[in-house]
């Protein structure tokens, strides 16, 4: 009868045994064994309507404690109830410590730990409540459980619908917000700082409950997106050359100046620093690639390109073309210079014969320096230069060393012996025979 909520019994203890606590008879049998020992009976207590209608209204959204005989009404409030205890338990772990979003702090953690504490309240109250899921344990919900209370701390699955709505605009702002942290990188000062100032609104605009800030907000996100596109576009463009200019580039490099310049520029009687800046200046004229478009830029704001570690315009290409011709030039000057030497001149004798006649056909003028003799040429002269040492040998060498008979073998190691010794310490020695 107790357990159907048509007594209560009163305890010699004092206690009161009701529908709502009535397992608690079970740890009593335990201990008494067989019986339990009361004082009275006495009428259960009636439905407390006002506290009701407080959870449905909060929990259910409207109020049906005047249909508790409805057998799906007290299973539609215990089951809300554990959704908002599972919604709120959730919360509890996304909310502590505040909430930090996109390197800007949103929540601060002193509101962190004071929205977490309700989100606990709001939990234990729901999970509790389903304790009560029988007509008779509503008629004996706890004394404690008053109106005013309870409605205190219902008002907090409020704050529990601002922060879910606060999480979802997040997710809702995530590509724009992420969009601009990485644009802030590569826009121009004016540009990034507008940007920047954008994004310290995202509190504001998240903690809102006018929803026209967050149209407001975004519409903004937008336009200051579309500016970014066509600023960084306008600048991949100016520090990229188009296809014609691709083409002029092409030809310039494949030019009989360009070529023979690449090959010569390393020699050691040549100056490579004008080659090596010719060269650096056309390594910036990089052909733009198609697939960098408006609509691209849109989607992501970074295409392999920073504006910002561009300075100055590109090259000339004209100017390019004349520079080429000229440092051409200055390496052929320079190859008639070397071979001007006397100190080369007295080395170019004693030469292998085809390279003596490259040599001196050049110097003639009947062989230029192209793609065909410029590496020999290099190769030759670069020898030369490093420095070779002629080493004689004369007739009374010969005579003194030859001076006895000999074996084949014995003639070939006393030879040997003597343009060893009279090389040795020598740099690049050339044997010469003098007679």
């Amino acid at each position: 009868m107790v357990a159907l909520g048509e007594i209560e019994l009163v305890l010699s203890n004092g206690h009161i045994l009701t529908a709502a606590n009535i397992s608690e008879i079970e740890s009593m049998t335990r201990q008494n064994h067989d019986y339990i020992n009361f004082r009275c009976i006495r009428q259960p207590h009636g439905y407390n309507y006002a506290l009701l209608k407080v959870l449905f209204m909060a929990l259910v959204g409207r109020d049906l404690s005047q249909q508790l005989d409805n057998p799906s009404t007290i299973p539609t409030l215990i089951e809300a109830a554990k959704k908002v205890a599972g919604r709120a338990a959730r919360m509890e772990t996304k909310i502590f410590g505040g909430i930090s979003q996109f390197g800007i702090q949103i929540i601060d953690s002193a509101q962190g730990m004071e929205l977490r504490n309700k989100m606990t309240v709001l939990k234990g109250l729901c999970d509790k409540l389903g304790n009560f899921n029988t007509k008779a344990k509503l008629k004996n919900l706890p004394e404690e459980w008053t109106s005013d209370a309870i409605k205190q701390r219902l008002d907090s699955i409020k704050d529990l619908d601002r922060l879910e709505k606060l999480f979802l605009r997040l997710e809702d702002y995530r590509e724009r917000i992420n969009y601009i942290d990485q644009a802030m990188n590569y826009a121009e000062p004016e540009l990034a700082q507008k940007m920047r100032l954008m994004k310290n609104k995202l509190p504001d605009v998240l903690m809102s409950t006018d929803p026209s800030k967050g149209v407001a907000f975004l519409r903004d996100v937008d336009e200051v997106k579309d500016q970014y596109a066509h600023w960084y576009l306008d600048e991949y463009k100016r520090c990229h050359i188009n296809e014609e200019q691709k083409q002029r580039k092409d030809r310039i490099l494949a030019s009989n100046a360009a070529t023979i310049s690449h090959i010569v520029c390393d020699a050691p009687f040549v100056q490579s620093t004008r080659y090596d800046e010719w060269k650096q200046d056309m390594d910036r004229l990089q052909p733009a690639d198609p697939s960098v478009t408006l609509d691209a830029i849109k989607r992501v704001p970074y295409r392999g390109f920073n504006p910002l570690e561009v300075t100055g315009s590109l090259p000339d290409l004209n100017q390019l073309d004349e520079n080429i011709k000229d440092i051409y030039d200055g390496y052929v000057h320079d190859f008639h210079n070397t071979l001007d030497d006397p100190a080369i001149k007295e080395t170019i004798k004693m030469l292998e014969p085809e390279d003596k006649s490259i040599v001196e056909r050049f110097q003639e003028g009947t062989l230029q320096l192209d793609s065909m003799y410029a590496p020999k040429l290099k190769g030759i002269l670069s020898t030369l230069f490093s420095g070779i040492t002629p080493v004689e040998i004369t007739k009374s060498d010969l005579t003194h060393l030859f001076s006895r008979a000999m074996t084949p073998e014995e003639a070939k190691a006393a030879f040997c012996q003597l343009v060893d010794s009279s090389s040795r310490g020598k740099n690049h020695p050339r044997i010469i025979m003098t007679f």
